[in-house]
């Protein structure tokens, strides 16, 4: 089901977007509010019903600092 799912979200997306579920955004920003999303709102996916999604809009401050950890390995 969840592959199933994945495969119909990406197809209900938009090049260069991420797209992700209430769940994701929920586990997401609880761990790390740096990630900005914004809502998409509810998407229809065929067999399954409407899901609220949201768009990953930015993450530079983690990004920032694992290029930074990732630098100091060298």
């Amino acid at each position: 089901m969840k592959v199933t799912l994945a495969a119909k979200m990406e197809n209900s997306g938009l090049p260069d977007k991420i797209q992700i579920s209430l769940k994701s955004y929920q586990l997401l920003t609880a761990r790390y509010p740096e990630f900005k999303c914004s809502p998409r709102g509810g998407v229809r996916i065929d067999g399954i019903g409407t899901l609220l999604t949201y768009w990953l809009d930015d993450c530079e401050e983690l990004l920032a600092s694992s290029r930074s950890v990732i630098g100091s390995d060298r």
